[in-house]
């Protein structure tokens, strides 16, 4: 009897150990001010409570999902954060120099804005300050209406978590009929893969001499990549998919740029060019119709020696 209740012990206590710990549902409150990593501003709950009656004070970790609601702001600038899923219907700033780390699948509805800079609404940081979205998994973030990169954008990078033994895939979904607006950098440095659901969108359309650059893994999907009023996309990276390319200005704005710097010849997207130039380096195929206008005679299509730009054709 007694090594029966000894064994028995030692299964329960085992059992203790092998338990994972159980992840928090922590939703940030600003009771004390804006400031991501002040405890009190938090009230978290286990997630498998949905009672819940008494939420305690914490700061969400990884393994946790972290909650902005609605007309609410959080700012990340003492310290990173990592967590593994973010539900964001209010505003989450994250300032130069920090990096916000995701896990998981996540939501946002809201504003996920990038302050690089002199603070105050100006845009002027210096030639290394960064923001950084860092993506430690495959991955989809749905948008109802959600923004991310607000503020200073050509300085958002959108990168992998350093050391992963893969390559993740980062997808960017519209929820129906919601809309997701990315304007960030893809990062040059570490590979992370870029796929766009349900006519999500990745692009400029807010400051004049931003520039979003696509590279290292394929971005492929179904959705927007878009530069409006001056703004300039780089891409150094083949595209695939039925994504629509829509490059225009509107009159007294200084031109937008599409500069194509990878082949690209798997496309079936519509191109719009309205009175912007398209700088073709590397050869360039869409079975998809073009529309071009050239507003005041400003507009063109520059093609590279021994490189080719083909619409509406056949590619491959």
């Amino acid at each position: 009897m007694k090594t029966h209740l000894m064994l028995v012990c030692l299964a329960a206590i085992a059992l203790v150990i092998a338990s994972p710990a159980l992840a928090d549902v922590c939703t940030f409150v600003g009771a004390t001010n804006a400031d991501w990593n002040e405890i009190l501003s938090w009230e978290c709950c286990p997630d498998n409570d949905p009672q819940c009656n008494i939420p305690f004070n914490a700061v969400p970790i990884e393994g946790d999902e972290a909650i902005i609601p609605n007309n609410t702001t959080c700012v990340i600038g003492d310290a990173d954060q990592e967590i593994t899923t973010l539900t964001l219907v209010g505003t989450l700033i994250v300032l130069k120099d920090r990096t916000l780390t995701l896990h998981g699948d996540s939501t946002v509805d809201g504003d996920l804005g990038f302050q690089v800079g002199t603070g105050g609404g100006v845009c002027a940081p210096g030639a290394n300050d960064t923001a950084t979205l860092e993506i430690a998994n495959h991955l989809t973030i749905t948008g109802d209406g959600g923004t991310i990169g607000v503020g200073c954008i050509s300085f958002v990078i959108i990168k992998a978590q350093p050391g992963l033994s893969f390559t993740p895939i980062l997808t960017l979904e519209n929820a129906d009929p919601g809309t997701l607006t990315v304007r960030a950098n893809f990062s040059t440095e570490i590979d992370i893969q870029v796929q766009l659901r349900n006519h999500a969108r990745v692009g400029i359309d807010t400051n004049l001499s931003a520039t979003v650059r696509l590279s290292t893994e394929p971005k492929t999907g179904c959705g927007l990549w878009f530069v409006k009023n001056g703004g300039t996309m780089v891409v150094d990276i083949a595209v695939q998919g039925d994504g629509t390319w829509e490059i225009t200005r509107d009159l007294f704005f200084p031109i937008s740029t599409l500069e194509i710097n990878a082949e690209c010849d798997a496309l079936t997207g519509t191109v719009l060019l309205d009175s912007v130039l398209m700088d073709v380096n590397e050869d360039f195929c869409t079975t998809g119709d073009l529309t071009f206008t050239a507003k005041d005679k400003v507009g063109r299509i520059e093609v590279a020696q021994d490189k080719t730009a083909s619409f509406a054709g056949n590619c491959r």
